[in-house]
């Protein structure tokens, strides 16, 4: 690796039959990736060259003893081939920073990847939702059980793609959970109370997605959140009282968020007086207020100014 190698990855890269880790990052190889490698194989890190084309979907058949997949940094395109979701040991897997496009569902349907700690996908063109209730049962299981979307997973990051739709609240279940960051999509709807049930969650970033309605007041579970942004969304209301304090930066760009900080607090919300009490001509009843009301008050406060006079 980094030994600056240009041209196209050799096809007969495959004839090394023993071969367990291949390690050619850091380089100028171009063309595409070799549909078939050592049947042994382990690590593969191609990162940081200028690799296109698509991710061959014979490279999870050929080298199925996968445990890492390093292709960041490249000019890859197409989609991601459902076979990857067969690659039952792998424990990383990077394509950050290409040019792949649509949905993400060919890891999630039928997915096996049931030891997999990190899956980054930022920087990409991926579009659609991000559903996960279309998780098949493992075949051990029996088919009426639901099985866990990546129980082993650490780290998830599908920062700037254009994903839309509401953030699933079947995210809450990956409860091993460190790193989420969601930002950069078009998120919307609310925030998933369900992520505060991922007590084990240091890292969370929401920011620039259209997400609405309130801070799940669940967030307050959220014991080892050390670094959060939901910056740039439609959020409202009063933050909860959340373990850690954060910037104002982390919640800027939210006009109807408050209590982030000493410097936004929220507005008061007048009483009413009580029934049968002395009647207060200035005081403010509100939206609900009928109209009949109004005029009442409006000739209370103008009587009251002639009798100061």
């Amino acid at each position: 690796h980094s030994n600056a190698i240009a041209g196209p990855i050799p096809a007969s890269i495959s004839a090394l039959g023993n071969l367990r880790g291949l390690y050619l990052f850091n380089n100028l190889f171009s063309g595409s990736i070799p549909s078939m490698l050592s049947p042994v194989l382990q690590a593969l890190d191609l990162s940081h060259n200028h690799l296109s084309g698509p991710i061959p979907p014979e490279l999870a058949s050929s080298s199925a003893l996968l445990r890492r997949v390093n292709l960041s940094y490249n000019r890859l395109s197409s989609t991601i081939p459902s076979s990857m979701a067969s690659l039952s040991r792998l424990q990383i897997l990077s394509l950050s920073h290409n040019q792949i496009l649509g949905p993400i569902h060919p890891l999630i349907i039928a997915s096996q990847l049931s030891y997999l700690q990190t899956l980054d996908l930022s920087h990409n063109l991926l579009n659609g939702s991000f559903t996960i209730d279309s998780v098949a049962p493992s075949p051990s299981s029996p088919s009426s059980v639901k099985q866990e979307l990546f129980p082993s997973l650490l780290t998830l990051n599908l920062s700037f793609n254009g994903l839309t739709g509401v953030l699933p609240r079947e995210v809450g279940d990956m409860t091993m959970l460190l790193n989420l960051d969601l930002s950069n999509n078009g998120f919307s709807g609310p925030i998933p109370a369900e992520l505060g049930n991922i007590s084990g969650l240091s890292s969370l970033d929401i920011s620039h997605n259209n997400l609405s309605g309130s801070i799940p007041s669940s967030f307050t579970q959220l014991s080892n959140l050390t670094a959060f942004n939901c910056s740039y969304n439609s959020l409202t209301g009063e933050v909860p009282k959340l373990s850690h304090s954060f910037a104002d930066s982390a919640f800027s760009g939210n006009l109807g968020l408050c209590a982030f900080s000493s410097s936004s607090p929220c507005p008061a919300i007048a009483e009413a007086p009580s029934p049968g009490g002395p009647y207060d001509a200035s005081t403010t009843l509100g939206e609900g207020e009928t109209s009949f009301a109004k005029k009442k008050r409006k000739k209370l406060l103008h009587d009251s100014s002639l009798k100061k006079k």
